[in-house]
């Protein structure tokens, strides 16, 4: 939940942030900062007073880039920015792309460091001591609801105030629609950059959290419509493009519901199955069984998507003539009408499903749910 309102500014204390350690020669640097301390007096005075220089030192060393989080971030975004800009009037040399690349790496070093951060500073560490931590723990838990607030919100040049205001536009600034299943997620977003690098800091928090990896080896990112520069952009998420219509969890995506070409998946299938069992003798009885089974091929296209009624036909006469004919390649005369067959064994048919009456009861599903 997002609260918004108002608080009183406080002293900020030093601390010490753990992903300072990460950084090339920083031992080194501590270690030069502490042997250029010259103290006298007893060896405990002179261990506290190098501590706080050590403490000023750090402190003085945090407001520059290198120790600066907030700064690295920005300069690394100001400049992926001014590549966006001239990318949109021409394409990127190569060294610019060399350059593209290495800032969106250091931009997840950056959202990792961050990470480690936010980590580092929701944790408190005390000694068990009983009911005499009581009052430390209401001293916190007011601190953190005094302290995680908003109390103005610059958008788009304005200053917003009201707290309704700014929880509006924080929630539509990082509104991201998506679908799971299983293991699989897929994600609706605009062709931004910006976009792009947040959807890969999430991917980053995720994987740190969870300890589970994306395999970027099966991502992909689908354009819908034109979408310029949509390589980059794949470029700053990670994974490769793809093009609609393609197959997701069995379902094409992307394509017209009312094409044929849709269908050809189901067609197939229900092709090789009779080619499996073209090769046994079956009886007629152990035929009708196997069109049970091929009626259960399509449904779940059928739950979906409105089969056009070339479909249907084909279908059906892959049912009709493996009935009929069986394993044999000579051609049989069927003897009773297709549609009298299909019906239910209560009108004197075999009990066949009609695909026709199939595809619309399991779309009539969705309505039925709908409706209550």
């Amino acid at each position: 939940m997002l609260q918004c309102g108002a608080w009183e500014n406080t002293k900020s204390y030093f601390k010490f942030e753990n992903w300072w350690l990460d950084i090339e020669g920083f031992n080194d640097k501590i270690k030069g900062w502490w042997n250029s301390f010259s103290f006298t007096g007893k060896p405990d005075y002179v261990l506290v007073a190098k501590l706080k220089a050590l403490k000023e030192k750090l402190k003085e060393w945090s407001k520059n880039a290198q120790g600066n989080l907030r700064t690295q971030k920005q300069n690394v975004l100001k400049q992926l920015a001014e590549l966006e800009e001239i990318q949109e009037n021409r394409t990127l040399r190569p060294e610019e792309i060399t350059s593209n690349t290495a800032l969106i790496s250091e931009f997840e070093d950056i959202a990792k460091r961050e990470e480690i951060t936010w980590r580092q500073r929701s944790r408190a560490v005390w000694l068990e001591q009983g009911d005499r931590n009581t009052n430390f723990f209401h001293r916190t838990a007011n601190a953190h609801r005094g302290m995680n607030t908003i109390s103005k919100l610059k958008v788009r040049g304005e200053n917003l105030t009201e707290p309704e205001e700014i929880q509006k536009e924080i929630v539509t600034y990082y509104e991201i629609t998506h679908l799971q299943y299983a293991d699989d997620t897929l994600i609706f977003c605009e062709a931004m950059t910006e976009q792009m690098l947040i959807l890969r800091v999430i991917f980053i928090i995720f994987k740190a959290v969870s300890g589970l990896h994306i395999n970027w080896g099966k991502s992909f990112i689908y354009p819908i419509n034109e979408v310029a520069q949509v390589e980059s952009l794949a470029g700053v998420l990670g994974g490769r493009v793809g093009e609609l219509p393609t197959i997701y969890l069995g379902m094409p995506l992307g394509g017209k519901s009312k094409s044929i070409g849709i269908w050809n998946g189901v067609i197939e299938k229900c092709e090789k199955k009779l080619t499996n069992w073209k090769s046994q003798y079956m009886s007629r009885g152990g035929r009708l069984m196997v069109n049970s089974v091929l009626d259960a091929i399509p449904a779940y296209m059928m739950y979906v998507f409105p089969a056009p009624d070339n479909v249907i036909q084909r279908i059906d006469a892959l049912r009709r003539s493996f009935f009929w004919q069986g394993n044999e390649d000579k051609k049989k005369f069927h003897l009773i009408k297709w549609e009298e067959v299909i019906k239910n064994k209560k009108e004197g048919g075999l009990g066949i499903r009609n695909m026709k009456k199939q595809n619309k009861s399991l779309m009539l599903k969705w309505l039925w749910k709908f409706m209550t």
